[in-house]
């Protein structure tokens, strides 16, 4: 029997051993594979990063400025185009307008005329009265 006992000692010794230098050569492993990573040289790179992502965010905001630039002369100058289109069709359409509410006015009678306008046009009155008296007058 002690014979099977110096062998089981001898197999478990063995087994021991084999596990030993295996888990001797992981760590070596491990701290080769750990020493790839200087710490020192991960930091700066992180911080090479972190300088490049705000120099991007700057010509970011530069590039925009000008782009807001170019946008703005744009719709200036489209905004002048439609302005002058604009006055210029409803100056035309105003003056339709009025014309067609002084020959409904005159189709009143004088005495009910300035009461017609404050009732019908009382943000325009101070106009219709005034194209009124020159009517009267005979200044139109």
């Amino acid at each position: 029997m002690e014979n099977i006992h110096d062998w089981i000692n001898s197999i478990v010794l063995v087994i021991l051993g084999v596990a030993f230098f295996s888990q001797n050569s992981i760590l070596k492993y491990i701290k080769s594979y750990m020493d790839i990573f200087k710490i020192d040289e991960v930091k700066k790179y992180v911080a090479l990063k972190e300088e490049n992502i705000m120099m991007k965010s700057m010509n970011l905001l530069n590039d925009n400025d000008a782009i807001m630039k170019m946008v703005e002369e744009a719709n200036n100058n489209s905004f002048e185009q439609l302005k002058e289109i604009y006055i210029n069709q409803m100056g035309e359409e105003h003056l339709e307008l009025v014309s067609f509410a002084i020959e409904v006015i005159k189709a009143h009678p004088k005495e009910n005329r300035k009461a017609l306008i404050n009732r019908g046009l009382p943000k325009t009155k101070r106009y219709f009265i005034d194209i009124l008296n020159d009517i009267e007058n005979d200044v139109i």
